[in-house]
């Protein structure tokens, strides 16, 4: 039987016609050096997008690992700067308060 919406539940595929033929005919042929061409100078675009890509990643991390060094240097000679005390008996800090406590920073041996 026929399904409710009245359309075949298979269509025949199309043929080709003698107009999709000509149509065909009339295009011009691509030789096989051409392909080849086009393909090589496709390559070299690739290329060279890749290294273009490859030299502004460089860049990009040479410039984050800069800013990070720079950063790293500021945040040591502030720390050189500042004037701070050493606490040598660390039982003081048990009777301090907390936010004074919040407040110490521990920090290397080599800075002073």
């Amino acid at each position: 039987g026929k399904p409710k919406s009245g359309k075949p539940w298979k269509i025949n595929s199309k043929k080709s016609t003698k107009l999709d033929e000509e149509h065909k005919a009339a295009l011009p042929k691509v030789t096989f050096e051409e392909r080849m061409k086009k393909k090589q100078e496709l390559e070299e675009v690739k290329k060279l997008e890749k290294s273009l890509m490859e030299e502004r990643a460089n860049k990009l991390k040479q410039a984050r690992e800069k800013s990070e060094k720079k950063k790293k240097n500021k945040e040591i000679n502030q720390f050189k700067s500042s004037s701070f005390q050493v606490i040598k008996n660390t039982k003081k800090m048990k009777t301090m308060s907390k936010k004074l406590r919040s407040q110490i920073a521990k920090m290397p041996p080599g800075m002073f």
